[in-house]
């Protein structure tokens, strides 16, 4: 729910906030001229299409068409409402949400959140303290054993759970947490006979944090054999999903924008100790179920991304299925080949970092790693090499650019022993079903070529006119003599004419940010498009002399139509009627479509639409 905000207020917020530092804490950013562009965060891409505008303080996605301000990029980012993310955006600018617009639902769920992050501190700081206090001898113990440094433990506040059943429980209680909150948040559970007990006992506990550093949930690892399973993670919350986080990520996203890539491995110690090595740049996917979630997570901080699954096969098997996943969200992906039976944890600790930079440099691309798998198998027959070729087509179909491609066919052709002609007409086919898809949606919205170049015209044209009027409110008067907003068929565009014109009236701001307010929400992306880019526009001059002539053979077309209904109905008044404007409109449209150029007399009232 929205509840009441001042719209000063919302303006306030957005003109503190920086669009381009918000998104770069997301995305990575690279400067193209006026604006900032990189990889969408909202579909996956592998060429830039996402640009951020300073100047405007916008983004927008030229591919898939999502836009709007740093409020918008927030609430669809972090999946927050508009109240969550306007006090987000307010905290970061030094300002407090005003208590008009803390509405009931809100401020349930607000404290509904708090609770689960004031438990889960609690919780934290319960286990931390165990862990460095009498009681954690064993925990320290392993810990020593694994090679696990103090300092490395601290950097990832490792903590331990007793193995008394309401050690936590109690630790809560005199801080005023009732047990049935500890177990709505996963921190307690009920036994078959209805007691509730600590979630955790006799573990060794990772705590995972979000990317900014709040925690969300908890991981334990059993340290006696009788504990079953031997590795127990905290249930959904609505703090906590497993299938969105990714262990260590807060940790090391600073260095995997200074490594310009990540190392995806499954588990916490595998995590912990590439760090140790020096190698922050590692997360866990927390199990071997990659999720379509955590690449997207991911690919926020790099677009490469070296996966390092144990050597087992579960491990192979986890590669295998999390190497589509990967490419499919545009991230390049190479795979490091470990020592049969080795994870990450056990190869640095076995062989030193020099062996572990050695297996990075000798990484397997993903096309020729999943090729030796399928080599390994066996292509004998024809229909084996066709089930090979088809299961690597929609890899090759990910590469963009021609050489890519080329040097992709060249190798899965050696690969599967097919002709490089099979594979380019396979891979043709494969794609030509996407681009006959592509082709039946675009026919739906243009009729044939030359309508859709007309609209694609207009749509220039009315881009060009709106960001005249941003530099140039003056020239209002002069669009709205042309005819104003039925100068505008694309409905994004005339709803910006529609605000830009109100708030000129109001004598308020006409900056991008400010606009957004006034615009609908289904309006709001497609505003975005028009107003982010640097596209160089025609002289407004010339939109408007282009939009005024469109109006008026459109207004043609509309007289046709009525012209021929008339004569079917033998109406001669009307087919008279129709005629002369008609021909107004043709002696219009001869002479530029410019006022006052129209036939002396009175003007007819199809010539007067631009008036």
């Amino acid at each position: 729910m929205r509840g009441y905000v001042p719209p000063e207020f919302v303006k306030e917020v957005l003109d503190r906030t920086d669009i381009v530092a918000l998104v770069g804490e997301y995305v990575r950013l690279k400067r193209q001229g006026k604006n900032y562009v990189g990889l969408c965060p909202f579909h996956a891409e592998r060429t830039p299409s996402f640009t951020v505008s300073p100047e405007k303080q916008f983004f927008y996605c030229f591919g898939c068409g999502v836009g709007g301000d740093a409020l918008k990029f927030l609430m669809l980012q972090e999946k927050l409402d508009f109240l969550e993310a306007l006090e987000r955006l307010a905290l970061r600018a030094g300002l407090s949400l005003p208590s008009q617009s803390r509405d009931p639902a809100w401020l349930a769920r607000r404290r509904e959140l708090e609770e689960g992050e004031e438990l889960n501190r609690l919780s934290l700081e319960f286990f931390t303290a165990s862990l460095w206090g009498e009681r954690g001898e064993p925990a320290r113990r392993y810990l020593e054993e694994r090679g696990v440094s103090e300092e490395i433990a601290r950097r990832f506040s490792l903590g331990y759970a007793p193995p008394e059943e309401e050690a936590l429980l109690r630790y809560l209680r005199a801080r005023g947490i009732t047990k049935e909150a500890a177990v709505k948040w996963g921190l307690a559970s009920r036994t078959s006979a209805g007691r509730v007990v600590d979630r955790f006992r006799g573990r060794l506990i990772f705590p995972i944090f979000d990317p900014q550093g709040k925690v969300v949930g908890f991981g334990g690892r059993a340290l006696v054999s009788y504990l079953q399973p031997k590795y127990l993670n905290s249930p959904e919350t609505p703090l906590f999903n497993k299938r969105n986080e990714l262990y260590g990520l807060y940790q090391a996203k600073d260095a995997i924008r200074a490594a310009g890539f990540a190392v995806l491995v499954e588990g916490y110690l595998d995590a912990i100790t590439l760090h140790q090595f020096g190698f922050g740049y590692a997360v866990a996917s927390l199990g071997t179920s990659l999720t379509q979630e955590q690449v997207r997570l991911l690919s926020r901080y790099t677009g490469k991304v070296y996966i390092a699954y144990d050597s087992d096969t579960a491990g192979e098997a986890a590669t295998w299925r999390g190497l589509d996943i990967l490419a499919g969200a545009g991230l390049e992906v190479l795979v490091v080949e470990l020592p049969q039976g080795k994870d990450p944890d056990e190869f640095l600790r076995a062989l030193g970092p020099a062996a572990w930079e050695a297996s990075l440099a000798s990484a397997l691309p993903l096309l020729e790693y999943k090729g030796k798998k399928l080599m390994a198998g066996g292509l004998v027959t024809a229909r084996d090499k066709l089930k090979a070729l088809r299961a690597l087509l929609p890899n090759l179909a990910c590469l963009r650019t021609l050489p890519e491609r080329e040097e992709g066919i060249r190798l899965v052709s050696r690969i599967t022993g097919l002709s490089w002609e099979v594979v380019r007409d396979e891979l043709l086919r494969f794609t030509g079903e996407e681009e006959v898809t592509t082709r039946l949606k675009s026919d739906k919205s243009a009729k044939n070529k030359h309508e859709a170049l007309e609209s694609r015209a207009c749509f220039a044209a009315e881009r060009g006119l709106l960001q005249a009027l941003f530099c140039r409110p003056e020239i209002l008067a002069e669009v709205e003599e042309a005819g104003g907003e039925e100068l505008f068929t694309h409905p994004p565009c005339r709803a910006v004419y529609s605000a830009l014109k109100e708030a000129l009236a109001a004598g308020e701001d006409i900056s991008p940010t400010h606009l957004a307010s006034r615009l609908p929400e289904e309006a709001l992306d497609a505003a975005a498009g028009i107003l982010v880019g640097e596209e160089e526009s025609p002289p407004w001059k010339d939109c408007l002399r282009f939009l005024r002539m469109n109006l008026v053979r459109q207004k043609r077309k509309q007289l046709a139509g009525k012209l021929s209904l008339a004569e079917a109905r033998g109406d001669e008044e009307e087919v008279r009627r129709c005629l002369e404007e008609l021909q107004a409109l043709v002696n219009l449209e001869r002479k530029g479509g410019e006022r006052g150029n129209e036939r002396k007399g009175e003007p007819s009232r199809a010539a007067r639409v631009s008036e």
